[in-house]
């Protein structure tokens, strides 16, 4: 059994972009493909029905070629880089790898399998409902909203044990990458 936190990153991997529109949305959606953050910062608040409390905290995400590194620095830190060259990537993480590095290359056609979708909105106020269409996604959330403007800027995913997490994410520079000498 994937435990929550690989849960909860797979699913950030799959809710990072959104997914797969109707033709009629083709302006948004080409907009969203070319919108993407490659560097921002995250706040997190969870909530856990288990034991009834709000676990919040925060970090930084930078999108590289080859994957994502995902670091959280409050309340305590650690780094997650999903790559399919990271030798010590867990199990849980290597299963939505495949999907994930399809979403960074802009193949919303991938969610079409797990997700029904509904994308509303304009460029400058977009929304997309998720709806579970695979019975394995169906039983771990049962809701996925992505939200944003220039681009995404939130996701709020509600799962089937209760749990509850809400995303903020807002776009920073890339760091300069230090040279060595």
């Amino acid at each position: 059994m994937i435990s929550r936190s690989v849960r909860v990153v797979g699913l950030l991997a799959l809710a990072s972009l959104p997914a797969y529109a109707k033709s009629s949305d083709k302006e948004l959606l080409k907009h969203l493909r070319t919108n993407v953050p490659e560097c921002g910062q995250f706040e997190q608040s969870r909530w856990l029905a288990d034991f009834d409390m709000h676990l919040n905290s925060r970090g930084t995400f930078q999108r590289q070629t080859d994957g994502l590194i995902w670091q959280t620095i409050q309340p305590v830190q650690s780094q997650v880089v999903l790559s399919e060259n990271n030798p010590d990537l867990p199990l849980g993480y290597q299963a939505i790898l495949p999907i994930f590095n399809g979403l960074l290359v802009g193949n919303w056609q991938s969610l079409d399998q797990y997700f029904a979708t509904q994308l509303s909105g304009t460029v400058e106020n977009w929304r997309a409902e998720l709806t579970p269409r695979n019975e394995q996604v169906a039983a771990q959330l049962t809701d996925l909203v992505i939200e944003g403007a220039a681009q995404l800027e939130r996701i709020a995913i509600s799962f089937g044990d209760g749990d509850r997490m809400d995303i903020r994410l807002t776009e920073t520079p890339c760091p300069t990458p230090v040279e060595t000498q």
